[in-house]
């Protein structure tokens, strides 16, 4: 099957206010970079979660593929997710 491209994100710890706690989460946008993926190799995609902040990251979802490699991406859930074969 051809492959389709995504946009790869890295996602960012803010500093936190508290001392000793971890910050939120955020995506960096100078970060977004196109990959290549075989969409038959997609196993699951999910929201990406901010286990400090106990919420979901704005604009980020959590795409796991067969290798056992997963990465965030900027792409929009249901995209990805109509890819799962």
């Amino acid at each position: 099957m051809a492959s389709v491209t995504l946009t790869q994100i890295q996602l960012i710890q803010t500093k936190s206010t508290v001392p000793l706690q971890p910050g939120s989460l955020y995506w960096n946008t100078d970060s977004a970079s196109p990959i290549d993926i075989d969409p038959t190799k997609i196993v699951s995609v999910a929201n990406a979660w901010d286990n400090t902040t106990s919420k979901y990251v704005p604009g980020a979802i959590q795409v796991s593929l067969m290798n056992a490699f997963t990465f965030f991406s900027s792409d929009s859930y249901a995209s990805v997710a109509a890819l799962i074969p």
